[in-house]
């Protein structure tokens, strides 16, 4: 079974980043995404870049951060990739303008959709499969390392450290200072291994464009580990401009 995480920067390529289109709105008091100027961008080549990405790689679980799903959008992202024979549950796809995450599965494999880790809290963030007999949490930590968000996942992981448990996502987590990180460390007293470090590859590897640090991560149980036969940083998606970050795959037997 091959899992493939990637952040696709809502199709935006390296040129724009959804993050730095925001203006103040004066309905909520603060500054919201721009979503007029948002819709206006022409996605159509970067979108499909990503989907001869996917024909190429052949994942049978496909988890995409900062997919943005909004009426306003010209593309019909989800109805590309089920076309492609993906499936993902109703109860993921989300009711208001936006989702950070969003998790797909071929159709042949046994999945089945479980409550997030989160237990509500920011659940366009986590989405929690049950593929093949492993826990599967394809996730985007908040940057700004929210503990309450971070105190789930790591109770989450604790709950099930004797299980097949795979955490993998955009983690942001880049900075030893910030709870981020720190609770990828923690991890590891439960028994849990950063595969990517585990099978011998550095541990500063960029995955990420702007800051130059390492954001995406592959998080195991020992009970999954073993299974786990390979595991890929491919910056490709990077060098050709499609995302601002390298996407993770990992393939379990």
């Amino acid at each position: 079974m091959r899992i493939l995480s990637i952040n696709i920067n809502d199709f935006g390529g390296l040129e724009n980043h959804l993050m730095e289109h925001k203006k103040y709105n004066a309905w909520v008091g603060r500054e919201c995404i721009d979503w007029k100027y948002w819709s206006a961008i022409d996605k159509d080549v970067v979108f499909n870049k990503f989907l001869k990405y996917i024909e190429d790689k052949q994942p049978d679980v496909l988890i995409i951060n900062e997919m943005i799903v909004n009426p306003l959008e010209s593309i019909d992202f989800i109805s590309k990739i089920e076309g492609m024979g993906f499936s993902c549950f109703d109860e993921t796809i989300p009711s208001g303008k936006y989702s950070f995450t969003m998790m797909f599965y071929k159709k042949n494999i046994k999945c089945s959709l479980v409550a997030s880790p989160n237990c509500g809290y920011r659940v366009n963030r986590s989405i929690l499969y049950f593929v093949e007999g492993i826990y599967v949490n394809g996730t985007h930590f908040p940057q700004e390392s929210d503990t309450r968000f971070l105190n789930a996942v790591e109770m989450f992981c604790k709950a099930r450290k004797n299980d097949k448990v795979i955490i993998i996502g955009d983690l942001n987590a880049n900075d030893v200072s910030r709870g981020n990180k720190q609770l990828v460390e923690r991890l590891k007293t439960y028994g849990y291994v950063d595969v990517w470090v585990k099978k011998g590859n550095p541990a500063d590897t960029v995955t990420e464009a702007k800051y130059r640090g390492r954001l995406d991560y592959a998080i195991a149980s020992e009970a999954v580990y073993a299974s786990i036969s390979n595991m890929e940083i491919d910056t490709m998606p990077m060098d050709c401009e499609m995302t601002d970050h390298a996407a993770v795959i990992i393939d379990v037997v």
